[in-house]
């Protein structure tokens, strides 16, 4: 069953289920809005038709592919602003833009890392986290850049999940309230833990906390007995 189920999300294919020109209102973000509250007011028509299917050429590649518990990114997470879908892939390190209506590929935006979170719609553009360690605002237009902001306090890299990302990945799907956007960087809390609000439309900083996601986490190290301390060991004698 858990073999189907992972064929089923990794192989992501987008259904436009509609009828006629029939469209209900946007789903801007991951589970429609910044509360992740899963609901729109707008009821689905009496009946559903397949207008078109869009197939990515390669499948998700999860962070954590053989975790049963860190599912976040097995399959891709579009959402829907007007006519455009738009979703982000972990395999391509990508933002990819469809049209509505036909399912035509309109535009592609690459960065310098998987995109594993659902983008965040407001007005002219939309916000991708990346492992890179940036947010981009990208034109919804034409997927141009508008402007971008780095997560973590510099640019360092590490291995992570088998790739190069930042020492302190943009792993938050961010989300938009009240003109003002929202994300987070970094996943180790001894390096720090950082928030981010940005005003939407200039992505200058409006405040940061990168205080209290901080734990500090000691390494603990095994050491295996040298064979000189082996040598010394004794064994209790038996009664």
């Amino acid at each position: 069953m858990r073999h189907q189920l992972r064929t089923l999300v990794v192989s992501f294919t987008t259904l436009i289920l509609l009828t006629g020109s029939l469209y209900a209102g946007d789903w801007p973000m991951f589970r429609a809005d910044a509360a992740r509250s899963g609901y729109s007011p707008d009821p689905l028509p009496a009946k559903l038709d397949l207008l078109w299917t869009f197939r990515s050429r390669t499948r998700p590649t999860p962070a954590w592919p053989d975790s049963s518990r860190v599912t976040f990114d097995l399959a891709f997470q579009p959402i829907i602003i007007g006519d455009t879908v738009v979703f982000g892939s972990s395999c391509e390190d990508t933002v990819v833009a469809i049209d509505a209506r036909s399912g035509r590929l309109l535009w592609t935006f690459f960065t310098s890392g998987p995109v594993r979170f659902a983008p965040a719609g407001w007005r002219d553009r939309i916000f991708a986290a990346s492992d890179d360690g940036w947010l981009y605002a990208i034109k919804i237009d034409d997927g141009s850049l508008l402007w971008k902001h780095r997560g973590g306090p510099n640019d360092r890299m590490c291995l992570g999940n088998e790739r190069m990302i930042s020492r302190w990945p943009a792993r938050g799907g961010p989300v938009v309230t009240d003109d003002i956007v929202y994300y987070a960087a970094g996943i180790w809390p001894s390096d720090g833990i950082y928030l981010h609000a940005l005003n939407a439309r200039t992505g200058r900083g409006v405040w940061t906390n990168d205080s209290s996601g901080q734990m500090y986490m000691p390494c603990l190290l095994y050491t295996s007995p040298s064979p000189r301390d082996l040598s010394t060991s004794r064994m209790p004698s038996s009664a």
